[in-house]
């Protein structure tokens, strides 16, 4: 089930990276750099990342990383458009760098960005 992003909120994303083929944690303790990155609404992408304290880590050796979204960020996300596929969510990117090397990660149907219910309130 994907995590609901509600536009114009603050939201903190937890994530766990995992081997695709063995189920292992991927390890983090040597990363130099975290990078996720999200879909804006006008086609543009956002990226928070760990130099910056966008990307806090939350246990290395468990892959886990927590993604902190402020309201003015995720006020910019492209909201959740699965009117012809109702299971279809939006992905993140995840970037890891360990040792000079670049690892991408995408993360499909990840999120559901949603308007909040009441705005004018």
């Amino acid at each position: 089930m994907p995590s609901q992003i509600i536009q114009g909120a603050d939201k903190a994303l937890a994530v766990r990276l995992s081997s695709e083929s063995t189920g292992d944690p991927f390890d983090l303790s040597s990363a130099t750099e975290i990078e996720a990155r999200f879909l804006n609404a006008d086609g543009s992408c956002q990226h928070y990342d760990l130099s910056t304290g966008g990307v806090t880590i939350l246990s290395a050796g468990a892959g886990k990383f927590q993604v902190n979204l402020p309201a003015s960020g995720t006020s910019l996300l492209a909201p959740t458009d699965n009117t012809q596929d109702p299971l279809l969510y939006q992905g993140v990117e995840i970037h890891v760098e360990i040792a000079g090397k670049e690892t991408i990660i995408n993360l499909p149907s990840t999120i559901d960005v949603q308007p909040p219910l009441f705005p004018g309130c």
